[in-house]
């Protein structure tokens, strides 16, 4: 039974067109002459980002002024850090917005 299924095929098995035909060619060509598709997530807005980072920035500086005894030095140094953190992320972000990356 398997036979008779091989034989009901044909010939036609593997690759059907040779390699290096103009075929391939031209689709190469084709794809190289559009512009890349976005894939993934869209790149965050560097303004949004640098708006965050400055906020942080300012609780920390909050926190380190208005909080009591120890707990003025943890929350302030880990607000500033994350503040820092986005403000990285904004300038990178602006710069490959810009194409100068």
């Amino acid at each position: 039974m398997a036979n008779a299924k091989k034989k009901a095929r044909g010939k036609a098995q593997g690759r059907v067109t040779p390699k290096g035909t103009v075929a391939r060619q031209n689709r190469a060509r084709a794809r190289t002459e559009q512009p890349l598709p976005q894939v993934g997530r869209r790149p965050s807005r560097p303004g949004l980002l640098l708006a965050i980072g400055i906020l942080w920035a300012a609780a920390g500086i909050f926190a380190l002024l208005n909080l009591h005894a120890a707990w003025k030095l943890i929350p302030g140094i880990v607000f500033i850090g994350i503040g820092i953190l986005y403000l990285r992320a904004a300038g990178t972000a602006y710069l490959r917005q810009t194409g100068r990356a």
